[in-house]
């Protein structure tokens, strides 16, 4: 767990992965003075990068900060709340995503979701025992209306960040296509490797391309000695 305290607005911000252990250990600094008793808000999530979190304020929080928490009238305790949250930062913990690559314009496919102004890869986290091809199978379907198989994604390298494995995949497409997105994305484009600078990239798809070998062949321009080529030809037999 980590944390951070912001003063002028009495709100904890808390990191973790474990909800019901790290509340425990606000508890136990709130009593020891490392952490302000005065705070008025609790904001609990997996990471800086996490889309889900959850905020305690008012009742709530003073409920929270109970030595124990029990659920009158059949309400959900706070317990099961932080069980939901822990639920669905192991759901956080995988990502599989996949890039679509137009062969007749060399230009790739970035998406951008609906919860963060960032282009990234068409994907989702995984889904309670779901492998790294079906998420991509799914989400094309879902997300973008049209069909792949498992069989057509070429592996591309894994990429690990604040913990969190994001599964990575290419496809090769003979043209371009405009994909009719779902409400989890905002906008879809085509860029070259070189035009991608201009857009804010997740930091997991400048990784992919910083370390990916089969990628790495797609967008480095290839050299050819004219000279030789002509002489070869020249001299050949065939």
């Amino acid at each position: 767990m980590t944390w951070n305290y912001i003063q002028h607005t009495g709100r904890l911000n808390i990191y973790g992965s474990d909800a019901v252990r790290d509340i425990q250990t606000v508890k136990k600094l709130m009593r020891e003075g490392k952490i302000p008793v005065e705070l008025n808000t609790i904001f609990y999530q997996k990471s800086h990068q996490s889309t889900v979190g959850i905020m305690f304020r008012g009742r709530y929080l003073d409920n929270l900060l109970k030595v124990d928490e029990t659920a009158p009238s059949g309400k959900p305790s706070f317990r099961s709340i932080l069980k939901q949250i822990n639920e669905t930062n192991t759901r956080q913990t995988a990502y599989s995503g996949v890039l679509i690559f137009a062969t007749n314009t060399k230009r790739f496919l970035l998406l951008m979701p609906n919860h963060r102004k960032v282009w990234g890869l068409l994907g989702d986290n995984l889904q309670e025992s779901e492998t790294p091809p079906e998420t991509v199978v799914r989400v094309a379907k879902d997300d973008c209306n049209f069909e792949v198989t498992a069989n057509c994604l070429i592996t591309l390298k894994p990429v690990d960040l604040e913990g969190t494995t994001y599964y990575n995949y290419l496809i090769l497409s003979n043209h371009e296509f405009k994909p009719a997105l779902s409400n989890q994305f905002l906008a879809s484009t085509w860029r070259s490797y070189e035009a991608m600078d201009e857009l804010p990239l997740h930091p997991s798809v400048e990784l992919l391309f910083d370390h990916d070998p089969k990628l790495f062949k797609l967008i480095t321009p290839i050299e050819v000695d004219f000279e030789k080529l002509i002489a070869e030809i020249l001299h050949s037999s065939d």
